[in-house]
């Protein structure tokens, strides 16, 4: 799936998982591109303030998530 056709806070799946696609950083000045999901399932791993938020690269993004 592109990373480009995806809209915020649509419900995507990656490795068997529903996460939310948030947002997406456009490279620039030779930094790649990011994408922004929340995984659910990974909420709280890291404190009582983690949301579940994830960066990922437009690469793995194509090679890893498919639609909900």
């Amino acid at each position: 799936m592109k990373p480009s056709k995806v809209k915020p806070e649509q419900k995507i799946r990656i490795h068997g998982r529903i996460a939310i696609f948030i947002r997406r950083y456009p490279a620039e000045a030779g930094r790649p591109a990011i994408n922004v999901i929340r995984v659910p399932d990974y909420a709280g791993l890291s404190g009582p303030n983690d949301d579940g938020s994830c960066q990922i690269s437009d690469y793995d993004f194509s090679r890893k998530v498919t639609e909900f």
